[in-house]
């Protein structure tokens, strides 16, 4: 304010100067003194150019002043920017392995580096104030060593940062491609569902179709993993590739996860070769049984044919002896047919044993009727031989009675016609009758 009045002020003094100079100038020429006027007017120029040095040696302090503390405020502005910085780099989490994390992590220091490079044609300007400042010797003595402390700590957290920035994108640059991450997503899918199938029971005896299903949905998932072998080949493939490149730490994580999961491809692997193996083998006894089964039923079928037909009459030999060889046919058959049987019967508790509750309850009560079926067939046949045989015995012992009075009847038919029944007296008489009564 005091600069911008001065030259007003120039102004006046100068009119007064004059001013001065016209009244000396009178006074001389009408003989009065002015030496006090002129005196006077000297001290005024004298005092003004005084003024003059004061106020340009106060407006140069404060202008000093103020570029110090223009200097000051650049220099805390940039210090808090680098101090920001800093921070935002002791917060960042440890590296991951993640794609998306680390490009995003890389994204955001990327910006902070960009951030940091742009301060640095600010820097140089605050250097080229502070090497004016101190070339006019105006500066503080702390001035250079602030400048340079500040310097010094850009330079490392700039740094800092740029090694982070390389770190991130030498790790964004060894990870895997997004097919590996689609391929580990899928194999690690299918891994689960196929997990999920085997977790629920499969391997009880049921019904033969049910089990033909199973096994059916069995081998269809070892043709699914025979589909999958190309991409786990491919997992493994990449994984040997990154752990080329890759740090340590990177490298160690996608190993132990395609670890994992080949530990789990391979168990699976196993788990479906028993699985189908196991139910094969059930399918197998039971196909088993039930054919001996239907081979039972079917031959006690026949026999309780033969056992409904009528019944030979008493005397007909011939039909006696069929009957009955017929009979010790079907009793040398049930002694054959027995071990069968109880084969039948140890393996189908071992399978009722092994089976679902419901499917175990049928098997319990088919063999329960089959055996009563076979007890009940066997008795009959018993039954039937001895019957066949005791009427054999009977039919041969009337024949052979039959036989004899045949001959007798003859016999006594030859001699009576040939003896002469007439008889004088009744003492012969009586006696002949005598004789008939005896023979």
């Amino acid at each position: 304010a005091i600069e911008r009045e001065k030259a007003e002020k120039f102004r006046k003094l100068q009119d007064a100067s004059r001013s001065a100079q016209t009244l000396v100038e009178q006074m001389v020429n009408e003989g009065v003194n002015a030496d006090s006027i002129k005196q006077a007017s000297e001290q005024l120029n004298s005092r003004w150019i005084e003024f003059c040095q004061l106020l340009s040696e106060r407006l140069n302090w404060l202008e000093y002043q103020n570029n110090i503390i223009t200097f000051y405020n650049q220099l805390q502005q940039l210090e808090q920017m680098t101090t920001t910085a800093e921070n935002w780099l002791k917060t960042q989490p440890t590296t991951t392995s993640e794609p998306t994390a680390i490009k995003s992590q890389l994204k955001i220091c990327k910006d902070e580096v960009n951030r940091l490079s742009a301060l640095q044609p600010q820097i140089e300007r605050l250097k080229i104030q502070s090497i004016a400042l101190k070339e006019k010797g105006q500066g503080p003595v702390f001035l250079d060593a602030d400048f340079v402390a500040f310097t010094n700590h850009f330079n490392q957290v700039f740094a800092d940062v740029q090694a982070r920035e390389k770190e991130l994108q030498t790790i964004f640059d060894t990870l895997p491609p997004m097919r590996y991450q689609e391929t580990m997503s899928t194999i690690r899918t299918w891994i689960q569902q196929s997990e999920n199938k085997l977790a629920i029971p499969q391997l009880s005896v049921t019904e033969y179709e049910i089990m033909e299903q199973r096994l059916g949905e069995l081998q269809a998932l070892q043709s699914s993993l025979q589909e999958q072998q190309s991409g786990l080949n491919y997992l493994s493939t990449t994984v040997k590739e990154i752990s080329k490149k890759a740090p340590s730490e990177i490298s160690q994580k996608y190993q132990s996860e395609f670890e994992e999961i080949e530990g789990r491809w391979k168990k699976l692997s196993s788990q479906l070769v028993e699985h189908c193996q196991k139910l094969e083998e059930q399918m197998n006894k039971l196909r088993k049984i039930q054919n001996h089964i239907k081979t039972l039923k079917k031959w006690m079928a026949e026999v309780d044919v033969f056992l409904k037909e009528e019944w030979p009459a008493l005397g007909d030999s011939e039909i006696l002896k069929k009957q009955l060889k017929q009979c010790r046919l079907l009793v040398n058959d049930i002694q054959t047919i027995q071990p069968s049987l109880n084969s039948v019967n140890e393996g189908g508790q071992k399978i009722k044993n092994e089976a679902e509750p419901e499917f175990a309850s049928r098997l319990e009560t088919e063999l329960k009727e089959l055996n009563t079926q076979w007890d009940y067939m066997c008795r009959q046949v018993y039954a039937r031989k001895e019957a066949l045989k005791g009427g054999l015995d009977k039919t041969v012992s009337l024949q052979k009675d039959l036989s004899e009075m045949h001959e007798w009847m003859t016999q006594a038919e030859e001699e009576y016609l040939e003896r002469d029944f007439e008889y004088k007296t009744p003492d012969e008489l009586q006696r002949a009758v005598e004789e008939m009564k005896v023979k």
